[in-house]
């Protein structure tokens, strides 16, 4: 390691370590610290050699930093060896709170990635404790976690819960899910993306016919039964169809 990144090490170990509530002062000194600077120690971290515990106040000062790139590389660390779901729940709730997009994205990658590892009561702990929150960012993050392939226990009941959330963002997410997920339970699954494609929201009719042409109808949507001689089309399929004249 060169004798630079050795001292900005030691900086930022200051900083998380000897903090005592002057946070917006650390802030200040860590803008000053290059971000791809920042990135390549948080990437030294990653490969061992620091206490999960040491990394963790690390972790915590960083993700007070104003750049939504060094803030984005330690919700990608916190899924890295040494950390659990118990000691990163409430930095990872921060981070899914984030305002950047980016942010919220990898803290949600993260929350899969420690859900994986935990217990299953740990698991469904989280999982209806985030999928009933009054908090939208925390709900989103849950429905995102649960588009990534790991074994939950009644996942396709949270995604159930999830696709009727009155945040159309939260919808879209949880019709990914049910995509991901259609095998584990093709009845509560299919019945998701049934009633997601007839959602107000275009993005989550967008997503769910997407998930539902991959899982349910093949390459196009159903036709329904013929009525009065003429083909009736499905009505989401109606819908994206210009209207013709009607003849007086």
């Amino acid at each position: 390691m060169r004798p630079l990144r050795q001292a900005a090490l030691r900086h930022l170990a200051a900083l998380a370590l000897g903090r005592t509530g002057q946070v917006d002062a650390a802030r200040m000194q860590l803008s000053d610290i290059p971000a791809h600077f920042v990135e390549e120690l948080l990437e030294e971290l990653d490969r061992g050699g620091w206490r999960p515990a040491d990394r963790l106040r690390l972790c915590a000062l960083l993700a007070s930093d104003p750049r939504p790139r060094v803030r984005r590389r330690v919700a990608e660390s916190l899924g890295g060896t040494g950390f659990s779901l118990a000691s990163t729940q409430r930095l990872i709730e921060a981070l899914v709170s984030d305002r950047c997009n980016s942010v919220r994205a990898a803290a949600a990658d993260t929350l899969a990635t420690l859900l994986r590892e935990a217990d299953e009561l740990d698991q469904a702990d989280l999982a209806w404790s985030w999928a009933t929150s009054a908090r939208r960012p925390l709900r989103l993050a849950i429905a995102r976690a649960l588009s990534m392939p790991f074994a939950l226990p009644a996942a396709d009941l949270v995604i159930e819960l999830l696709a009727s959330d009155r945040s159309p963002e939260v919808c879209a997410a949880a019709a990914r899910a049910a995509e991901v997920r259609f095998d584990e339970s093709p009845d509560v699954l299919g019945a998701v993306l049934e009633g997601l494609v007839a959602h107000p929201s275009r993005a989550v009719r967008r997503a769910a016919r997407r998930a539902a042409r991959a899982r349910l109808w093949g390459a196009a949507p159903p036709v329904t039964p013929a009525r009065a001689g003429r083909p009736f089309l499905s009505l989401e399929l109606s819908r994206s169809l210009p209207l013709s004249p009607v003849a007086s």
